[in-house]
């Protein structure tokens, strides 16, 4: 689909109007499209660092499984490892009451992001941050017209 939208023989969108989103698990798409060469701007809400750190974040008993049985775990879904080569302007923006993914986790995906701008969403969960009040709309728009949030 990203192809066909950027192909000469297809729609032909410049890549750098493409907006790659994602938002939590979504992220991980995101991110794995940017490294395929596709979009312009990253935009990632309520990521998380991997699925790993997502299990023992949720179900701390289960690291020692993981330390023996990493396979159990079939996907990876480590974006902290993939981050680093994103090379194009990138959005992070994490509730900070977010119950599912840990902001932290949040915070260390765009530190890991060579382009990356992080915007906090005040009393935001995971759930509830397309809530108008948030801001996100407005924040997204911000980031692609000026950079910054």
């Amino acid at each position: 689909l990203l192809r066909h939208l950027t192909a000469l023989d297809g729609l032909a969108v410049p890549q750098e109007q493409v907006v790659l989103f994602g938002q939590s698990i979504g992220c991980a798409v995101a991110v794995e499209m940017a490294l395929r060469g596709f979009g312009g701007w990253v935009i990632l809400l309520s990521p998380f660092a991997s699925l790993h750190s997502m299990a023992v974040s949720a179900y701390p008993f289960v690291q020692p499984a993981l330390d023996l049985m990493p396979f159990i775990l079939l996907d990876k879904f480590d974006n902290l490892a993939k981050v680093g080569r994103v090379r194009r302007p990138s959005l992070v923006l994490h509730g900070t009451d977010d119950e599912i993914v840990p902001m932290a986790q949040g915070q260390e995906v765009a530190k890991g992001l060579p382009n990356a701008t992080f915007g906090s969403l005040e009393a935001a969960h995971h759930n509830d941050v397309w809530d108008p009040k948030f801001g996100v709309i407005g924040k997204v728009s911000n980031f692609l017209k000026t950079g910054t949030v």
